[in-house]
């Protein structure tokens, strides 16, 4: 009787072991897939970052050319020079909104480098003065001269 007691015991004592085995094995796959499910995520955030700040640049780019056409027009200061630059300043204070959303710091810089254009624009828009006019075209080189440095 002892004996069979014995094996009993030998018996459950292994399948224990065994049980123990599998949960530790399953718990490591869980970790596993844990850190690997950790993984992919950064590398998907580090690509929306990079495609938030190119698509940054692109808007950068886009509000300089557009200005340097509107103030290199024929038109300047018409009726319908005023139309398209009002089309300007829109465009740019919605895109100024949605770049305060963002948190890199060239976001951040090229979000206060726009605020100035903002102004200077409005500013010129008011009174088409000399001292405006030189406002903008400083505001305008400084926006120009670091999104293009930001966005090599």
């Amino acid at each position: 009787m002892r004996e069979i007691w014995n094996k009993v015991l030998f018996t459950i004592k292994t399948k224990e072991v065994k049980v123990k085995h599998v949960v530790v094995v399953v718990l490591l796959l869980l970790l596993l897939l844990l850190l690997l499910q950790q993984c992919t995520s950064v590398k998907d955030d580090d690509q929306k970052k990079a495609d938030t700040i190119e698509d940054v640049c692109e808007l950068a780019s886009i509000n300089t050319d557009e200005l340097q056409i509107l103030l290199e027009r024929s038109d300047l200061c018409s009726e319908k020079w005023y139309e398209d630059y009002q089309d300007y300043e829109d465009a740019l204070v919605e895109q100024h909104k949605l770049l305060k959303k963002h948190e890199g710091k060239k976001q951040k810089q090229l979000y206060k480098k726009q605020e100035v254009l903002i102004k200077a624009v409005k500013e010129f828009k008011e009174k088409e003065t000399e001292a405006s006019v030189n406002a903008l075209e400083k505001a305008y080189e400084e926006y120009r001269t670091y999104a293009k440095s930001a966005c090599k």
